[in-house]
């Protein structure tokens, strides 16, 4: 009896479990630390509408590193800064991380070449920017195309030079990509046993999530 009460607790712990294991990964990442000329290292896209000189390498006072990209646009209407082209997937929800400071309003969007929309995802709301102080600002992008050639965008419009146009530093792209089942079921399978066998396991090994395990296993 104590036997069949345990496994139905671990048939339910694992599938509970299994529902949670999506390894982050990182598609995307950019302190703008390298530069060629005028055009940081992975970008410049061909989706790009802002002018090669509205686009400039930032040095003072910079969030990480030693460089940031300051970007000017002081029309009401938009322009893109585009990154080179990356990886995406149909459904797959891409979560865009920067710091920014300045003046001026900027949003994310995203080119994949989707039936509709020209091609480009709606844009996400704009962030109004009116300090000298970085903040860290979070915005969501889903894919509706899968293809090798998506861009991602900043998308800027009336930038003011009181507080030098708007600066962006240490931009990460990040995604949730569910394991294949015979992977996360090991996982969490594993992830149980150690916590029923915790009189015999270190204090250590026990302080570790599904999560942990499944970053790991998953790099491997």
């Amino acid at each position: 009896m104590k036997k069949f009460l345990f496994l139905s607790t671990l048939t339910i712990l694992l599938t509970g479990f299994y529902l949670e294991t999506y390894p982050q990964i990182t598609v995307f990442s950019s302190g703008f630390e390298n530069w060629t000329g005028n055009i940081p290292t992975g970008w410049m896209g061909t989706k790009t509408t802002l002018n090669a000189d509205s686009v400039s390498p930032y040095t003072s006072g910079v969030y990480s590193g030693n460089f940031a990209v300051r970007l000017r646009n002081g029309s009401s209407t938009h322009k893109r800064f585009t990154s080179q082209p990356v990886s995406v997937i149909t459904g797959t929800t891409y979560t865009i991380t920067f710091w920014v400071r300045g003046h001026g309003n900027i949003r994310t969007g995203l080119y994949d070449g989707r039936a509709s929309g020209s091609g480009y995802a709606t844009y996400n709301t704009y962030i109004n920017v009116y300090s000298s102080d970085w903040t860290q600002q979070v915005q969501t992008i889903t894919a509706a195309n899968t293809t090798p050639l998506a861009e991602f965008i900043l998308s800027v419009q009336s930038t003011y030079s009181d507080l030098e146009q708007l600066q962006v530093d240490e931009l990460t792209i990040t995604s949730n990509v569910p394991l294949p089942p015979s992977i996360a079921l090991s996982i969490t399978a594993l992830y149980i046993l150690a916590r029923v066998s915790s009189p015999f396991l270190s204090r250590d090994l026990m302080s570790v999530s599904p999560e942990q395990v499944s970053m790991v296993m998953f790099r491997v």
